[in-house]
């Protein structure tokens, strides 16, 4: 377990590294290639594994529709996290909607994927897809009007909704496509498997160096103490979320108690890579949400190897 931590580690900071470098360089190109890889990352290649690992789920269990719940519950703990900080703070309205969205966000598919794939394989994916379920709900119906309503700016709501998002509807037909296959009974060819287990971390790394390419630290001096305090809360906090939840609908020994460890290493990732895009668009604070950015990142590696070593 604790050598792949190690990999786990060292191949998102090589990626990340490799990122920064590439954008220092070839900078015109940097920011060409990192929405490219994004989108080629959410639209094709982790829909493939979500359809794919929930294939090759066991048997479909009553009780995984309570899974979406679990992390619904998560997200808007992380939200509320947000809230009481602009309260408590009495930050202006630029930075409460940067702030909120920064710690709303989870990094489930990319970064959430790359950990349960190392930790737990691909039963571990396919729970990952049915957990965030409701993430594009909470994001597109809640967190982004919020952002826009504390822009100083004024921005048309528009008609479009979280069920046409393309990624919305490319995760949600992995999911269904892979449910019907699961549950005809139909056998997955073994050479899926083999492939996969190179296609779901590329997937994620691809991902973590197109963040690479975009990444910058500003204001860092000014929003660092309230940025560690706020990180730590939500990365210790969001795991309690997460098992008074699980205790609440009896999720304990599901596939051995493997729902339950998918839930809380969940519940410890950092903000999404996504997460300032609305402080980008709406025209927020970008030097909060790019501190809180990086810190939730410092958060998450000291939070995920205690939560990895309690679960083993």
């Amino acid at each position: 377990m604790h050598e792949r931590l190690i990999i786990l580690f060292t191949f998102i900071t090589i990626c990340f590294v490799a990122g920064t470098l590439f954008q220092r360089r070839y900078k015109s190109y940097s920011q060409q290639l990192s929405p490219f890889l994004g989108k080629l990352t959410l639209l094709a290649i982790i829909p493939y594994t979500i359809f794919s690992s929930i294939w090759q789920l066991p048997k479909i269990e009553a009780q995984l529709l309570f899974l979406p719940i679990v992390g619904l519950g998560v997200i808007l703990f992380g939200g509320l996290v947000g809230l009481a900080t602009v309260k408590f703070k009495r930050l202006e309205p630029r930075q409460a909607g940067a702030l909120v969205s920064v710690t709303g966000f989870y990094n489930l598919g990319a970064l959430g994927n790359l950990c349960a794939f190392f930790i737990f394989g691909e039963s571990g994916v396919a729970l990952v897809a049915l957990y965030k379920l409701f993430e594009e709900l909470i994001y597109f119906a809640g967190l982004y009007p919020y952002a826009r309503r504390c822009s100083e700016d004024n921005f048309a709501a528009g008609k479009r909704s979280f069920i046409s998002d393309p990624i919305f509807q490319a995760a949600i037909s992995a999911i269904f496509f892979g449910l019907v296959l699961n549950l005809s009974g139909v056998p997955r060819p073994e050479l899926i498997g083999d492939i996969n287990q190179y296609v779901i971390p590329t997937g994620s790394l691809l991902m973590v160096f197109a963040v690479g390419l975009t990444f910058n630290l500003r204001g860092g001096e000014r929003w660092k103490k309230l940025a560690m305090k706020v990180s730590l809360t939500r990365a210790v906090l969001s795991p309690v979320v997460s098992v008074l939840l699980i205790s609440v609908f009896g999720l304990w020994s599901i596939y051995d108690g493997l729902v339950a460890k998918v839930c809380i290493l969940l519940a410890v990732m950092p903000t999404g890579f996504t997460s300032t895009l609305p402080t980008v668009l709406y025209r927020l604070d970008g030097d909060l949400a790019n501190t809180f950015w990086f810190y939730s990142y410092l958060a998450f590696i000291i939070a995920f190897p205690v939560v990895v070593i309690l679960l083993n």
